[in-house]
């Protein structure tokens, strides 16, 4: 279990960038990938591989991103888990580059027509974080998640990659309905750090998140969610529906299967469709954590 002080000192961190100074986006929300949870209800395995393979599309804008995705978890403690996240992505901006899309998110001197060139490769930033269940003063069991992204991207990718230091937690609380588990959450993401002089600092912005999702569970690997996330960052607003499926395929792997769907407009959007299939190979078996009924 992940102990309480750890939880305020990473709310306190995120609050405080946001209160003292939040700057207003001129330009996109750069892309995040939802933080990872996991539900012993689903599997006790905590040492496992998930391999995404990523398809991003915006008919809108004609972009494109076909990306490998990568997720790493150890076991911390008892019940929680680390994660350790990276990608490789190729990226086709179609008929218009980024610097032309969204002029005022460059830097006061990049060219108007950065970055030069419509489809690019490189790879996404790296990200380290921790989820599993707290014990909150007053608030009884929740479940934390926070991860913290490493300036290893490339701004030419953006807003799918760039060289930023975003701080991002939530905050999960579940309800039973018969069959069906249903979650509540919220948190913040703020960027500590926009380095390079390619993208203005306000390309960054940061903001605050609430969710649900409902989940049913049906034993080891195999369950379905239907979920709805807003996320508002600076005044850039994102509206997302999803809709998952995983299934067991042999004792130690399964499939998963899911599409989100934006629901904003293409202004500000890094792309209306999302797709993902994904594949999660667990390590040994390890003892059942502490009773969470379905957690």
């Amino acid at each position: 279990m992940i102990r309480p002080r750890v939880v305020w000192a990473v709310v306190a961190a995120v609050l405080a960038v946001l209160l003292i100074g939040p700057a207003a986006s001129r330009a996109q929300l750069p892309h995040l990938d939802p933080l990872p949870w996991f539900a012993p209800a689903d599997s006790t395995v905590r040492r496992a591989l998930i391999v995404d393979l990523d398809r991003f599309d915006d008919s809108a804008t004609d972009w494109a991103v076909n990306r490998l995705h990568l997720t790493i978890t150890l076991p911390a403690g008892q019940a929680a888990a680390w994660f350790l996240r990276a990608s490789y992505l190729r990226l086709d901006t179609g008929s218009g580059l980024a610097g032309e899309r969204w002029p005022d998110a460059l830097g006061a001197e990049t060219a108007a027509g950065w970055p030069g060139e419509r489809i690019s490769n490189g790879f996404g930033p790296l990200e380290v974080g921790v989820t599993g269940p707290v014990r909150l003063p007053f608030l009884g069991d929740w479940r934390l998640a926070a991860g913290m992204g490493l300036p290893s991207g490339s701004n030419r990718l953006y807003p799918f990659s760039s060289t930023s230091l975003p701080v991002r937690f939530q905050l999960r609380h579940g309800l039973d309905l018969g069959s069906a588990r249903l979650w509540m959450q919220g948190g913040g993401v703020a960027h500590l750090d926009a380095t390079g002089d390619d993208l203005a600092d306000t390309s960054f912005p940061s903001g605050y998140t609430l969710g649900t999702e409902v989940a049913w569970y049906r034993g080891r690997g195999s369950r379905s969610t239907l979920g709805y996330d807003f996320e508002d960052r600076g005044g850039r607003r994102s509206q997302l529906v999803t809709a998952a499926l995983w299934f067991p395929w042999r004792d130690d792997t399964s499939v998963g299967l899911r599409v989100r769907r934006e629901l904003e407009g293409d202004e500000h959007r890094p792309a209306a469709w999302y797709f993902t299939v994904s594949w999660r190979f667990e390590g040994a078996r390890m003892e059942e954590p502490e009773a969470e009924s379905g957690q």
